[in-house]
């Protein structure tokens, strides 16, 4: 069955799968999902770096802690 909220058709199948069928917007802005899991990844890979610099500085301050 097709159902339409915020004019973007979407696709539900019988198995309760949904396919969004037109463009996805970001901001107003029409983004493919590709151009999305490529921002993601670029996120991901910055807070992995924030928690790796955060981990060491928590090390060092417990290390300074125990002395």
């Amino acid at each position: 069955r097709n159902v339409t909220k915020s004019s973007t058709p979407v696709l539900i199948s019988s198995d309760g799968r949904v396919d969004i069928t037109g463009s996805l917007y970001v901001n107003n802005t029409p983004k493919s999902v590709d151009s999305m899991l490529v921002d993601l990844e670029k996120d991901v890979k910055l807070k992995d770096k924030l928690i790796e610099k955060l981990s060491k500085r928590l090390d060092s301050l417990e290390a300074k802690l125990k002395k």
